[in-house]
Order: C-alpha cells, then sequence, then structure tokens
C-alpha cells in the first residue's frame, strides 16, 4: 500500500457520507442563513447601505446634472480623463493586467446593481470633437433600478438593491440562484462538473471553454440571461454563460470565469478518484466550497497585498461584522480600476513570444466572445495579463474606454466610461468626495492642493468645480489623489478597499480562514484551497511553469522578451488589419 493514509482518508469519508457525520455546509445559493443571528445579510436582492447623507437636487430621486450645480459629466471626463492612443501612464509598482482584471472578477462575484427602466443622458457639448460622430449627441447613462419602495419623500430616498450575494463565494462562477446554477451543472441540474463547451483536444478538458448559448439551447435547458445578448457580436454560438451575467464583458474576464469553471472541474476528478462512493452533489458542492474559498484566499493573499490594501483577520470570525456593500463602495471605490485597463491587450504564445494574432483593441475585447474562438483559448489572454503592465489607477482613461464608437445599425454612439461613471454616482445620490473621505475616517481636504501636487490638476478641477472642494464627485477626487507611496492609489480608495473587504471576511461565517470544512477535505482528499493564482492557471492550461516566473504574485508582471523587428511588424501588420476591420 503505497499511501496508507489516502486509503484510509478514503475509508473515513465513504463511512462519513453513508452516515450523517460527514456534512460539509455548503452555502446558500443567494447568502442567505450565513450569519445565524442575522440570516439575510449578504443575501440577494438586499438594499445597500449608505455612509453619507443622500445628495439628490429634491432629497428624493433628482440627479444634479450640469443643470443642477455640478460640471457636465462629459467636460469633466474631457478635461480631466482624456488620454491620447499613443499615451501610456503605467502603474509605478509594476503591477500587471491581471490586476485590474482581477478585481473586475471580485467586483462581479460581490456586487450588481442593475439598470432600471428610466432613461437618462449625459449631452455631448456642441464643441467636443465627439459631438459630429454621434448620432444624437447624447451618452446613454440609463438609471439604475432602484430599491422597491424607496424614492417616496425626503424622509425615504432612493436606495439600491444589490442583486447578487455580497460574499466573496463564488456566485460568480456558479450564480446566485438555483435556476442560474443549476442551468450551468451537467445532467439537468444535478451532475457534479459545471458545463462547458468542448474545445480543443478532445482528450482534455484543460482547453474547453464555458459553454455558449447554443450548448444549452441543444441540450433543451433554458438559457440564462447574460448582458448584451442582443449585440451583433453575441450571437448564440458565441455567446457564453457563465454564474454571473456580466460574463462576456470582455475577454479578461471571461478568461478568468473558464480558468475557474476548469478548476470546479478539475477538483470534482479529483475527488472521483480519491473517493468514487460520494455522490454527484457532494462533489459538486465540495468543489463549490473549494473554488469559492480559492477566490478568497487569491484576493486577500496576492490581489490585496499588491496594490496596498491591509486587511487584518487575526480577530477571526466577527458575527457583529455586516458584510452589506456601501452605495460609494459599489458606485465608486471600486470602479478605480476603469482607469487601469490599457489600450492594448497582449497575446502571447506558451514560450512568451508574440501571438500570431498580435494584440487586441481594446475596444475588440469589449463584448466579443469570438476572440477566444479565434485565438485558440485563453491562454494567450492570461499569459498576457500576467506579464503586461497595467495603466496606472489614477485620473486617466484609455481612449478605448472614453472615446469608444459603436455602430448600431445606422446609428453611430459613443461610449465614455469615466463620464457613465461620474453621472452614475449622481445617479446613486452618492455623498461629495470629502463626506466619503470622513465617513471612512480621513479628514476633509480644504484646498485642492490637499488633493494633488500636480498644479495644472489642481487648476482644472478649481475651474470645473468652482473652486468648492466639499462639492467634488467622489470619483473625481478620489482618482485624483497622490498615491500613497508603495500603494497604487490615493488615501480614499484605499480607506474604502480596506473598509469592505475587512467586513466581507470578518462577517463571514465561511471564510476560508477558518471554515472547518475546508480542513477536512485537505485531510481526507489532499486537495487545498491555499493555491496561488499561477498554481490554478498552471493545473488548468497547458502553459508550462516556465512561462510564468511571476508564481509568487501573478499581480505583479513579470518580465517578457523583447520581440524581434519582424515579430513587431507582424504584430503591426495584424493590429492594422483588425483596426481596419473594425472601422469598415
Amino acid at each position: 500500500m503505497k499511501n496508507p493514509a489516502r486509503f484510509v482518508g478514503c475509508f473515513i469519508a465513504l463511512t462519513f457520507v453513508a452516515t450523517p457525520l460527514f456534512a460539509a455546509t455548503p452555502r446558500t445559493l443567494d447568502g442567505s442563513n450565513n450569519n445565524l443571528s442575522n440570516v439575510t445579510w449578504g443575501q440577494t436582492n438586499t438594499q445597500e447601505i449608505r455612509l453619507t447623507p443622500v445628495d439628490y437636487l429634491d432629497g428624493i430621486s433628482t440627479i444634479r446634472t450640469d443643470i443642477h450645480g455640478r460640471p457636465n459629466a462629459r467636460e469633466v471626463s474631457t478635461a480631466v480623463f482624456s488620454q491620447l492612443t499613443n499615451q501610456q501612464f503605467l502603474d509605478e509598482n509594476n503591477l500587471s493586467e491581471m490586476t485590474w482584471a482581477w478585481g473586475q472578477f471580485v467586483d462581479h462575484d460581490i456586487d450588481f446593481t442593475d439598470g432600471g427602466m428610466e432613461s437618462h443622458d449625459i449631452t455631448i457639448p456642441a464643441t467636443d470633437p465627439a459631438f459630429a460622430l454621434d448620432s444624437d449627441g447624447i451618452i446613454n447613462a440609463g438609471r439604475k433600478a432602484f430599491f422597491p419602495g424607496s424614492g417616496t419623500s425626503a424622509a425615504n430616498p432612493r436606495q439600491f438593491s444589490n442583486f447578487i450575494t455580497t460574499w466573496l463565494d463564488g456566485s460568480v462562477v456558479y450564480g446566485s440562484d438555483a435556476i442560474r446554477a443549476n442551468a450551468l451543472r451537467t445532467n439537468g441540474g444535478t451532475g457534479a462538473k459545471l458545463r462547458t463547451h468542448e474545445f480543443g483536444d478532445p482528450g482534455t478538458d484543460k482547453d474547453n471553454l464555458l459553454p455558449t448559448a447554443q450548448d444549452l439551447i441543444n441540450a433543451g435547458v433554458t438559457v440564462p440571461s447574460m448582458a448584451m445578448a442582443g449585440m451583433p457580436r453575441m450571437g448564440d454560438d458565441v455567446r457564453f454563460i457563465a454564474g454571473d451575467v456580466r460574463g462576456n464583458e470582455n475577454t479578461a474576464i471571461l478568461a478568468l470565469h473558464t480558468l475557474m469553471v476548469r478548476e470546479h472541474n478539475r477538483i470534482v476528478d479529483l475527488l472521483t478518484i480519491a473517493d468514487p462512493g460520494l455522490s454527484d452533489d457532494d462533489k459538486y458542492q465540495l468543489s463549490r466550497k473549494v473554488v469559492g474559498a480559492e477566490i478568497q484566499a487569491v484576493t486577500y493573499n496576492e490581489y490585496l497585498p499588491a496594490i496596498g490594501v491591509p486587511i487584518d483577520t487575526s480577530g477571526g470570525y466577527d458575527p457583529a461584522a455586516d458584510p452589506t456593500i456601501p452605495v460609494e463602495f459599489s458606485g465608486g471605490i471600486f470602479r478605480m480600476g476603469h482607469t487601469s485597463i490599457n489600450q492594448q491587450a497582449l497575446r502571447l504564445n506558451n514560450d512568451l513570444s508574440p501571438h500570431t494574432e498580435g494584440p487586441i483593441t481594446l475596444e475588440d475585447t469589449l463584448f466579443n466572445p469570438q476572440e477566444l474562438f479565434d485565438t485558440a483559448g485563453i491562454e494567450p489572454f492570461l499569459l498576457g495579463l500576467i506579464s503586461n503592465v497595467q495603466e496606472a489607477t489614477n485620473a486617466k482613461m484609455a481612449p478605448g474606454l472614453r472615446d469608444g464608437l459603436f455602430q448600431f445599425g445606422p446609428t453611430t454612439m459613443i461610449n465614455d466610461l469615466a463620464a457613465i461613471d461620474i453621472e452614475r454616482g449622481r445617479d446613486l445620490g452618492l455623498g461629495d468626495y470629502n463626506e466619503v473621505r470622513q465617513a471612512f475616517g480621513l479628514p476633509p481636504v480644504t484646498d485642492f492642493a490637499d488633493i494633488t501636487s500636480d498644479v495644472s490638476l489642481q487648476t482644472i478641477l478649481s475651474s470645473l468645480y468652482g473652486g468648492d472642494v466639499n462639492d467634488i464627485d467622489l470619483w473625481v477626487g478620489m482618482l485624483a489623489e497622490d498615491h500613497l507611496t508603495g500603494v497604487s492609489s490615493g488615501s480614499t480608495v484605499q480607506a474604502g478597499m480596506m473598509d469592505q473587504f475587512e467586513r466581507l471576511a470578518l462577517g463571514d461565517r465561511f471564510f476560508y480562514e477558518w471554515d472547518p470544512d475546508l480542513a477536512m477535505i485537505e485531510s481526507l482528499y489532499g486537495i487545498s484551497a491555499l493555491d496561488k493564482l499561477a498554481d490554478i492557471i498552471l493545473a488548468n492550461s497547458d502553459i508550462p511553469a516556465s512561462s510564468i516566473t511571476n508564481a509568487d504574485n501573478v499581480f505583479f508582471a513579470q518580465p517578457v522578451p523583447e520581440p524581434s523587428t519582424l515579430a513587431l511588424g507582424v504584430i503591426g501588420l495584424f493590429a492594422l488589419a483588425g483596426y481596419r476591420r473594425k472601422r469598415t
């Protein structure tokens, strides 16, 4: 007998499965019953909290726009966040693009304020160069759905819902309701594994992609909704179905979704070998628990330290810690990563040479799942994410996000994410920059020089906001701040991140540091939830270990060999061809 411990472990597991003694406690899909005294904390469709007084023109719901005391959001975007196509403001701490991608992946796990039915537009000034390009001279920024029953009076202003679980629990992979979760499972919603789209070598699951809408249709399964499903590039044969409706938002997010689905199925295979007596549902729940814990471990051990956000969990589980997300966090603080996205996404071969398809423009990463098929999987994107330095988290935004052109039939639309982020804060009625600073225990600024040492930016901000430091939009002020030493943000972003992620950890009965089931799983089956993100990538792809030199923390970019002159020429040709293909 080569491994008596494994034999004994399997025997114990089989015995426990046959009796009620082995009962790993799974999370509920909707996040309820985590806190046994406050069973709705972290549950889907619950109200987000406010840290600052509501800021609406009428104190109820009316947005403070450019005709109500705030500068036009597009004007602020152009004056502050404008960045030329050939400009780069790279992160000073060498953070990789995996940093913004993982941050967005985590955001999609813990928060979703859905769009409502009310239209709302940002006027593009007639003097704006984009005015002539946009068919109707406006940027659509439809209002968010508000919490039922709120918004009736100044005593009951608009509040907003989190439509998914608050917990960092892997809901981004599995869904936050039984309908989506069952649609993603094999065997009619009862299988141990998650559905995938067979791709590449049929002899391995390590290159499979997420299931497409057509895969589910062929299986007779009702297709869960996905954002932008009606867009031309989102047909049934390419639109991937994921645990979160935003899964197709960009190729980086799709790569991470796919990676974690592969990881779930890999763990199911390990459990099947270790204990053939486990039921399919046992294997599904155990794998789900491990994957959720891995997402937590990567976030708290790698991602947060990399961006300079220290979290103290030494006190252990605290049932009094309320994890509820504030609107100031969802509508401001955690939108910081929008400025960190590069104008081009790097794609690399397994030897770190440039991929034959070359880099991909930012616009072509957005809601374009076909690119995963064209690029032959997620590996080139993953290697690009861990090798490319991301843009700094600052008051600049890549032109593909700030001036992106989108064609819908005869209509051409400008999409300005910076303007939308500014207007979104107003839609949610967020307190101003100084109010939010004080809510996080920081001193208020008294002068624009307290925000930034950049004299030019001081002048621009003062001009836009009428010289009043007490009426700056949160998102603008926090991104204009000078960065703290060794931290990839200013003090407001750091304080907001510390507040939220500490409460998410301390208030979670199933947090990976103290969930006893995880120790049981490791003891019985040898499956650890403490793998680094590099380990998860290597275990679920054909990327060789030699191609990840930053395995200790992939949120710091690894060096990539300089491409040859010929390779650079090929990349340029592909990029140019892609640009022409998009514009024609």
